[in-house]
């Protein structure tokens, strides 16, 4: 296929996803609108501080009762019942939003009333995150890649306008697209079963190609580790030096919004280019990039950090949309309720951020110092880019080693990924899938017809593969006719 064809087939095929999934690409944009209007003044600064990352402390508290209660009593949550917490968190995330208007439009000067209201509208709007996040939880990787990356991007296009709004206008029309989530989930359910496109059960399609079980867990554990590490670099270079937010210039505050959405359309089409996914290396690699030019920018402008602040905030930005991502990918990989992981996922990452901003005040006066912490929070990243490669190294080298399977990693537990009754199948299915691939590279079958193959070898019906595959029995029995034809078998016992 000649360059043009192949970019015509990859913008097709974001096109037949992206009409798939839009009411919760649009869902997801809107709840984070709701958050980042309400909590950060639409970005005219780095951040809110104490009514941004104050409130998340506030939301932390929210997010950890609820990860203990779906672990401690091993809660599954149905559709209905996300749908309804997603109904109940966006009304909530509204009416805190048309609060804050009114606060704003009568001057009621209550710092701790405002504080409030961010706090209730920063925990309601980020569990509606997490709900839709949810809601896409069977979608493949490049599915998942354009809802994390396009979301993030459409929010910012949204999100912008608020700018040149008045406090109690742009609080205003966060509430009424908050409100609007509500129509968005009757019309996610009209959809047809969207999420399972591009959908493969091969958990390596995710964070990058591994040949053992257990290298796709520790890549896994990995990534979630490198996310913490950089939640606090950018909790250290967004207050950059005092923890005092910085207000951006109309020209930086438009910097922000083209370098974030520019960075989600490359995210995205680097996503679909192949097949395979790109290095975990790589990703940790930019961020790292990012950190650094930012603080090279702090240097190089001392007397206007804005333009240091402008690329932190793009990262930060950046690393929220990948936290998602990563949530599906723990989905894919582990046997607890997905809940679990959006609410793992989050804490992760908000929690060490804003523990790092407050933090950083004290800090900072006792060391009253600019060119100490520069230089401290500089070494920080240096060393987190070292953990992040040689820890991705090593589990790379496991994988390539011929040697048994491994020891478990401890915070395999913790974050749910270890082998449990729950998730035997996946074990058996890697296997046999394994058997399936040698098939089918002699006789040329599909990765589809390499799924259908390992599950019909393992016993299930034409029902029960369809119901594995999110594919009707029809079209299962037409793959079975095929691969029969291509192998010239006749039964499932040969």
């Amino acid at each position: 296929m000649s360059e043009e064809g192949k970019i015509n087939a990859t913008l097709s095929e974001m096109g037949r996803y992206a009409a798939a999934i839009w009411p919760m690409l649009v869902g997801l944009s809107f709840s984070r609108m709701g958050v980042i209007v309400g909590g950060y003044g639409s970005y005219q600064s780095s951040d809110g501080g104490l009514f941004g990352d104050g409130a998340v402390l506030v939301a932390s508290a929210v997010m950890v009762a609820l990860i203990v209660i779906v672990a401690k009593r091993d809660i599954q949550l149905s559709d209905r019942e996300v749908c309804l917490l997603l109904c109940v968190c966006a009304s909530v995330e509204s009416g805190a939003l048309a609060s804050l208007s009114v606060c704003s439009v009568r001057v009621i000067d209550s710092q701790q009333i405002r504080f409030l209201l961010c706090s209730l509208n920063c925990a309601a709007g980020s569990l509606s995150m997490l709900c839709w996040v949810w809601r896409i939880r069977s979608a493949g990787p490049k599915v998942s890649i354009l809802f994390t990356f396009g979301a993030l991007a459409l929010s910012e296009l949204v999100i912008f306008p608020c700018v040149f709004l008045s406090p109690a206008g742009g609080y205003a029309a966060a509430a009424c697209a908050s409100l609007f989530q509500l129509g968005l989930v009757r019309k996610s359910k009209e959809q047809p079963d969207v999420p399972t496109l591009d959908r493969a059960l091969n958990r390596n399609e995710y964070l990058g190609s591994m040949r053992k079980g257990s290298s796709l867990l520790r890549i896994s554990v990995v990534s979630g580790v490198g996310l913490g590490l950089m939640a606090i670099v950018v909790g250290l270079l967004r207050g950059f030096p005092d923890g005092s937010s910085i207000v951006f210039s109309r020209s930086a505050r438009i910097g922000y919004m083209l370098l974030c959405v520019a960075a989600c359309v490359v995210v995205i089409l680097r996503g679909f280019s192949s097949r395979k996914r790109r290095s975990s290396v790589e990703i940790w690699i930019a961020v790292e990039a990012m950190a650094f030019l930012s603080l090279l920018l702090y240097a190089a402008f001392p007397d206007d950090l804005q333009w240091g602040a402008m690329v932190v905030t793009v990262l930060n930005a950046i690393l929220v949309a990948y936290g998602q991502y990563l949530m599906l990918a723990f989905m894919d990989s582990g046997w607890r309720d997905p809940f679990y992981y959006c609410l793992g996922g989050w804490l992760v990452f908000f929690l060490p951020r804003a523990l790092t901003r407050m933090l950083q005040m004290v800090t900072f006066g006792i060391m009253g110092n600019i060119q100490l912490m520069m230089v401290s929070i500089a070494l920080f990243v240096a060393a987190s880019g070292q953990v992040m490669t040689l820890m991705i190294m090593r589990t790379y080298k496991l994988d390539l080693d011929d040697s048994p399977e491994g020891k478990r990693v401890v915070l395999q537990g913790l974050m749910g990924l270890e082998v449990s009754p729950n998730n035997l199948f996946e074990v058996r299915f890697a296997a046999m899938r394994e058997n399936a691939q040698e098939l089918g590279r002699r006789f040329n079958l599909s990765d589809r017809e390499i799924d259908v193959v390992a599950l019909y070898a393992l016993g299930f019906t034409q029902k029960r593969v369809g119901e594995q595959l999110f594919i009707s029995p029809a079209t299962v029995h037409e793959y079975v006719k095929r691969i029969y034809t291509k192998t010239d078998l006749h039964s499932r016992q040969e």
